[in-house]
Formats: structure tokens, sequence, C-alpha cells
């Protein structure tokens, strides 16, 4: 299903690219349009603690869309969404916790960003800033679950690399923190004076690594 996407998205970018004329070296030029179609690797981490069982986000395959508008050389903004399935592992500290797969997690994300752009209109790095929605799907074996959609911020770094004035390759990688609202890691710390801390967090920590295709218009 991922790779039928991915062909969709990058025969739809191309057909663009064909059909929509745009000024020769139109890169990162004032009011032009981009869409990026891209694919990669999403790396989960622990996203549930309790007393008897940590479960975690396993590493999968990502896919997804990003149409973003160039407002001066230097500065655009950009919506996109992306999807993930990945399989969620339990490790057990009690004899009533579960080990092993336990389910699959369903990810889309749904993100405005602003990317801050540097060097030229054939090759140029960025930084990128994005505030969004985090829409979780879990399904455990035995277990009843919902969906949940939480706020999600990330910050990520990139590139792209121009193969003509229309189309150009994209490489983009991000750290994401999401809010689950429940507990998904604690720990101790200690001062110099030997006072010590407990300390939990309700935060989610997840990384994207993604290239892809993106054409101007």
């Amino acid at each position: 299903m991922t790779r039928k996407a991915l062909a969709l998205a990058g025969a739809v970018a191309l057909a663009i690219a064909v059909l929509i004329p745009v000024p020769a070296a139109a890169q990162n030029v004032p009011n032009t349009w981009e869409l990026t179609a891209f694919g990669g690797g999403v790396f989960g981490n622990t996203i549930y603690q309790s007393a008897q069982t940590d479960v975690d986000v396993a590493t999968a395959a990502g896919y997804g869309v990003r149409l973003g508008y160039n407002i001066t050389p230097a500065f655009g903004v950009e919506a996109g969404w992306m999807h993930a399935s990945s399989n969620l592992n339990a490790t057990a500290y009690g004899p009533k916790g579960l080990s092993g797969k336990i389910g699959t997690l369903g990810q889309d994300i749904i993100e405005g960003s602003a990317l801050w752009h540097w060097g030229s209109r054939r090759a140029n790095g960025y930084v990128a800033l994005g505030l969004g929605a985090f829409l979780f799907s879990p399904e455990v074996t035995g277990v009843p679950t919902s969906s949940s959609t939480r706020f999600t911020a990330s910050f990520g770094v990139g590139g792209k690399f121009s193969l003509s004035p229309r189309v150009a390759l994209r490489v983009d990688g991000r750290l994401r923190s999401t809010d689950t609202g429940h507990t998904t890691g604690s720990g101790v710390w200690c001062d110099y004076w030997g006072y010590c801390y407990y300390y939990s967090s309700t935060w989610y920590s997840s990384g994207e690594l993604t290239g892809g295709f993106l054409v101007r218009f």
C-alpha cells in the first residue's frame, strides 16, 4: 500500500511539473508554490510506561505530501500530512506485565511549518519549525482501544537540490515531541549535594527521516 501511494504521488508531481509553466530558475522565488511527495523512516520511542510494562513504538516506513508557498527568497510556509503504521512492543517488569508485540499504532500527522532557507536557487538548505495535530490509532490484542488526537511540535533541517527549474530532490529530517496525556517516561535525578528528585513526562518523542520529489509552479 505504501509503494502504491508513493508511486501515485510521484506521478502527480511529475505531471504538474510538465503541464504547468514556471519561470526559469524559479527556485525559492517569492510567490511560487512547491509540492513534495515523500517517503522514509519514522523512528519511535517509549509511548507508555507503568510499574509493570513499557510500551515502545517500533521503527516503520512513512509517506506523505507537503504543499509550500515561498513568501520571500529566504522564508516560506507549508502544510503537510504524513502516515505511518508501527508495531507496538511491550517489555514486562512484573508478573502481570506483557512482553513482545502487543499490537500496532497508526499515526497520522497534519502540520503547518515555517521554513527559513539559505544557499542558492540550485541547492539550498533550510530549518523548519512545525505545529500541528498527531492522530494516534492503536490496535492492541484483547484490549479495547480508541483513537486520540494530540498537539505536536517539530524541529527540522533539510535540503532541496534542483534537477531542473521545475523539479528538485528534497531530504528532510525532523525531531518531534507530542503531548500524550499519560506517562511516557520517568526517572530519578540527583544533584551535586546528594538530593534526589523523581520526575515523569507525558511527552512522546519521535523522529522522521524522509526524501522525495519536489515540483514548483
